[in-house]
């Protein structure tokens, strides 16, 4: 395996990607755990979560999650599912 120094801009650029892969990962697995549609054109999520209407509903969903795991100081991995799901439940849940 290749060893980079950690500071070098290539490394940076392999965990932005990294953590740009796991971030995709959550958000397929909150939208099934919801059961949300995405795809659907009924279905959209941009406003509801505070993200530009221009983004479709999975862009919208995976710059939300990228913004609520810095917000609620969660872990870029697995653990982060369950109050990713209750914290976007709860969103949808709330009638405007």
């Amino acid at each position: 395996m290749l060893n980079l120094p950690q500071g070098s801009p290539i490394h940076a650029e392999i965990e932005r990607q990294h953590t740009q892969r796991i971030i995709q990962r959550l958000a397929r697995a909150v939208a099934q755990d919801l059961q949300l549609r995405l795809e659907e054109h009924t279905l959209v999520l941009a406003p509801r979560l505070g993200q530009p209407i221009t983004l479709g509903n999975r862009d919208a969903l995976q710059q939300w999650i990228e913004s609520t795991l810095i917000e609620l100081d969660l872990p870029v991995d697995s653990d982060a599912l369950e109050p990713l799901c209750q914290q976007l439940n709860r969103i949808l849940s709330e009638v405007h």
